[in-house]
């Protein structure tokens, strides 16, 4: 696992706002962003299909939602629960 390779969970999307505010300011100080290009956001639940509202980074960039991700070489998909 790199520096890059990180997956944030949380328990609601406002919380993930937060986390990622408080990861960006973390990076900050190192002189690092988050890349919008290679960062994507995924719902996991009964809304898993409901649109969210978006997650803006520290440079006013969106967050995409996806309804797959491949991490660390294994697919996760958005479903009603995780397995």
């Amino acid at each position: 696992m790199y520096g890059d390779d990180i997956l944030i969970m949380s328990p609601s999307v406002n919380e993930l706002q937060y986390i990622v505010y408080m990861c960006e300011q973390e990076l900050i100080k190192l002189d690092l962003l988050v890349n919008v290009k290679k960062s994507c956001c995924m719902r996991i639940g009964k809304w898993h299909d409901t649109k969210c509202a978006s997650i803006l980074c520290a440079d006013g960039m969106l967050l995409d939602w996806v309804d797959s991700i491949r991490y660390l070489g294994v697919f996760i998909v958005a479903e009603l629960k995780m397995i």
